[in-house]
């Protein structure tokens, strides 16, 4: 339903609307405009101008209003010059004294109100400016005030985030240290615990409520107490220690446990004010370590004392090592034997050919086996049989070569020996009178001599690889033959024909 409208609504509305037209700035430009013509014109169809100039306060006033304030001394200047004019061109009448009179008057009221008006509209645009620049500093103010509030309010949250995050991370980090398998204890700078995990009452065999309190140098063996002591006061003197060490604890039954000790400082404002340590228990692990080191010094020992001479040459080579047997062969230190020092010793037919393919065998890791001459302790040169191979390390990474040698010379010389005897063998069935036939297990000729050739008709080229029963047994006897050959092979006795 809509709302009853008052009595003379319309006109109030209309008025209104007409105020705000006549208040536009053409309006009023026009009236001032109209109101000082009319004045002026008023002036001069009055005798001697008795108009005077007050009337032109009015359209004055106007302009003060209006939005040509900034021209309110020119239109002063501008009325008191139709001022005078409308007494110069005026009809003659009347008395001319207080015509001038109050001519004077209006057109010093005139200025008077003229700058009055001027000086009310700086104080006026002087007050909008301040007002202007005051709300303006509010503005900034409150945008600060709010800026610094929203701060504060995200501070606030960002606080509380930060102090869930920290009680999270506390609580994170006190059950890993809680449940870690090394031992965690924070002392103070006069070496007193004041906080130790579960895993310290394991290691050391004592519940925390015992070691809370009490120095940490009374867990230690006396070596490691004190060892523990000169760091802390290098500590406390404020040196740099190195973070790992190894420590020996003693459990409450008197047990040593080693520990690998990672120790850091813990600082309050850029002070150090504790020590935290992390001990891990390496007792096995030391055990394995001092185990391998036996092994390996028993290993050295029986290499160093082995019946054969050894050396070992590294990674570049270069050898670093030979036994004692090799240095009572040789007659020579050790020192007089690293690197390539023991090519001195090798004979001066040899040398080149030796290092040249011990060389090859290296670059290519290869196994070798060298046969040369060594020079004796007494001066002999040895005919020396060479066995090389390379190794690796604990990691499988290359490390170089080891190897073997061992003396021959007698070995070469029964070899002689034997080829010499072959040769006087060969000479002696080259030269019989009666043939002379070789036949392996399978009865295949092996051996046919010169004599064979002559009596049974066949060169040795023909007869060698061919069946001896197939060859030179008569058919009625080759079945006897071969019995009598296996008979041979299993027993390893009786003729196998025992005829000719």
């Amino acid at each position: 339903m809509p709302e009853p409208r008052p009595p003379n609504a319309g006109f109030f509305t209309a008025l209104r609307m007409r105020v705000m037209i006549m208040a536009s700035p053409p309006i009023v430009s026009l009236l001032i405009a109209v109101l000082t013509i009319g004045i002026f014109v008023l002036d001069l169809v009055t005798p001697l101008g008795w108009a005077d100039g007050f009337l032109y306060l009015i359209p004055l006033i106007l302009m003060f209003r209006s939005s040509q304030h900034h021209r309110l001394v020119g239109f002063t200047a501008l009325c008191c010059g139709l001022i005078i004019l409308g007494w110069i061109f005026s009809p003659p009448g009347g008395a001319i004294g207080p015509v001038i009179y109050n001519r004077s008057i209006g057109m010093a009221l005139l200025w008077v109100t003229a700058l009055f008006l001027r000086h009310r509209k700086q104080v006026e645009e002087a007050l909008c400016l301040s007002q202007g620049l005051l709300e303006r500093k509010v503005e900034e103010r409150t945008d600060e005030f709010r800026l610094a509030i929203e701060k504060l309010q995200q501070e606030i949250v960002d606080r509380k985030r930060a102090e869930a995050a920290l009680r999270s991370s506390e609580q994170r980090l006190r059950l890993i240290m809680e449940h870690a398998n090394d031992a965690i204890l924070y002392i103070n700078l006069n070496g007193t615990i004041q906080w130790v995990s579960h895993h310290t009452e394991v290691m050391t065999g004592q519940p925390s409520d015992t070691l809370i309190g009490r120095p940490v140098m009374a867990l230690l063996s006396p070596n490691a107490a004190a060892q523990a002591e000169a760091r802390l006061a290098a500590v406390r003197q404020g040196q740099a220690v190195p973070p790992l060490v190894e420590l020996e604890f003693l459990r409450s039954d008197g047990v040593p446990v080693v520990t690998e000790v990672n120790i850091a400082s813990v600082q309050e404002q850029g002070r150090v004010v504790g020590r935290l340590l992390v001990a891990r228990d390496i007792t096995e692990r030391k055990q394995a370590e001092d185990l391998l080191i036996r092994s390996r010094d028993f290993y050295l020992s029986i290499l160093q004392e082995f019946p054969a001479m050894v050396w070992r040459s590294g990674i570049n080579a270069k050898c670093d090592y030979f036994n004692n047997t090799w240095l009572f062969f040789t007659g020579r230190t050790l020192k007089q034997e690293l690197g390539d020092g023991w090519t001195e010793g090798v004979h001066p037919d040899d040398v080149d050919q030796c290092v040249e393919r011990y060389r090859k065998a290296f670059h290519a890791r290869e196994p070798f086996i060298l046969e040369y001459r060594l020079r004796r302790h007494d001066g002999e040169y040895r005919h020396i049989l060479d066995h090389g191979s390379p190794f690796n390390d604990l990691d499988g990474n290359f490390a170089g070569f080891i190897g073997s040698c061992h003396d021959i010379t007698e070995r070469k010389h029964v070899e002689e020996a034997l080829r010499e005897s072959e040769r006087r063998t060969r000479a002696i069935l080259a030269g019989a009178l009666d043939a002379v036939v070789g036949m392996d297990t399978e009865g295949s000729i092996t051996y046919w001599n010169p004599r064979s050739e002559a009596i049974f008709g066949w060169t040795r080229s023909e007869a060698v690889g061919r069946k001896m029963s197939d060859l030179i047994i008569p058919p009625q006897h080759r079945e006897a033959h071969e019995r009598g050959l296996r008979h041979f092979l299993a027993t390893g006795s009786g003729p196998v024909l025992n005829r000719r």
